[in-house]
């Protein structure tokens, strides 16, 4: 399975899709809280699952590191929904 990682430098959660595409989660940090305010995936892989991929996979980073998660993005936002597993993520 392809793993999620996190690049704080460039402030992203990123799944590596091809040598040359990744899937990308950008963030900005608020109040010791992560604000998840973009999720891209390239054209040419889109629909394929790669975004759900993604989120899980930094919801999942964001519980393990303790931090919780401030989804803005619409994508984010209705994963949050569709996923209840993962509310205990979310701040607030």
């Amino acid at each position: 399975m392809t793993k999620v990682t996190e690049n704080r430098r460039l402030r992203r959660f990123e799944l590596a899709i091809t040598d040359q595409a990744i899937a990308a989660a950008y963030y900005k940090l608020r109040d010791g809280r992560v604000v998840l305010v973009h999720t891209a995936v390239p054209p040419d892989h889109a629909g394929q699952g790669f975004g759900s991929l993604l989120a899980a996979g930094t919801l999942e980073l964001l519980r393990a590191s303790g931090r919780k998660a401030v989804p803005q993005c619409s994508f984010m936002t209705q994963f949050v929904l569709d996923h209840p597993e993962f509310t205990d993520v979310i701040a607030g």
